[in-house]
This record gives structure tokens, C-alpha cells and sequence, in this order.
């Protein structure tokens, strides 16, 4: 890193998107890097994303809220039997997937929803239609 540079500074030699060689700089030319457009970038970080075969949630999190929704479940049954009940990891991790794939396929309903009607910003509102869509009755919750 070049001495008394700030801390965004890249450290490089050049200004801003220049770039400069020891050998262009003997010779007094320029070369400016290649920018890379914003569309390709996000393209790269899906398909990295794709490729990425672990879960969105992470376990532990995710067992907690489990544990919570079975106590209020069980708080609402009136009754204690089912109180200490434990879990095997391969019906967490089924019931993890089978979330998190109701979920992704959930806002994939919801950004079709947003290209129809030519936008790019997921609002509230969509969920509410694509909830009304899938389930042919009221949304749950405020509206």
C-alpha cells in the first residue's frame, strides 16, 4: 500500500479508474480497466449464489424459533406432555428445507408478480396479492 494513502484507497498507482505499468509509464500511456457492467456483476453473484448448496438459515436460529412455535403451541393445547420433546437433526434439517423452499418459492411468486406489473421494488403489497393468489382467501394479518 503506498505510503499515506487514505483508507478507501485502493493503494494502486492512477487516478480513479486508471491503471498504470511500469512499462506505460516509460512510455507515457494509459490504460483505463475494463468497467464491467452492473447486470453481468449481478449475474455472477446469482449464479455464485445458485452454486452455493448450504441453507439460507442458519440451524440454531432456526431450531429456536421451531421450540418457540412448539411452546406456544403446546401453551395453547393445555398441556405439558409433550414439554421435553427432542428432535431427530434429519427432521429439522427436513423441515428447514421444506421453509426455506416455501419461502424462496414464495418471493419468486411475488417477483413475477412485481415484473408484471413492470416494477423492480418488492413492496409489501405483492406478498398480500401473491398470498391471496396461492390461497384464495383473505391475507392473515393487517392489511
Amino acid at each position: 500500500m503506498v505510503k499515506g494513502a487514505g483508507i478507501y484507497s485502493r493503494g494502486g498507482p492512477g487516478i480513479g479508474h486508471m491503471a498504470w505499468t511500469n512499462q506505460q509509464l516509460a512510455r507515457g500511456k494509459e490504460v483505463f480497466k475494463k468497467r464491467v457492467c452492473y447486470h453481468v456483476k449481478s449475474l455472477r453473484e446469482i449464479r455464485r449464489a445458485q452454486k452455493y448448496v448450504r441453507l439460507l438459515i442458519s440451524r440454531l436460529p432456526f431450531m429456536r424459533v421451531i421450540k418457540k412455535i412448539l411452546v406456544n403451541l403446546y401453551s395453547m393445547m393445555k398441556t405439558t406432555s409433550f414439554i421435553n420433546v427432542e428432535w431427530q437433526t434429519q427432521a429439522l434439517l427436513c423441515l428447514q428445507e421444506a421453509a426455506e423452499d416455501f419461502a424462496i418459492d414464495f418471493m419468486n411468486d411475488a417477483y413475477f408478480y412485481v415484473a408484471h406489473c413492470h416494477r423492480v421494488t418488492l413492496m409489501a403489497k405483492d406478498y398480500v396479492i401473491v398470498s391471496r393468489l396461492r390461497y384464495k382467501g383473505p391475507p392473515s394479518g393487517p392489511s
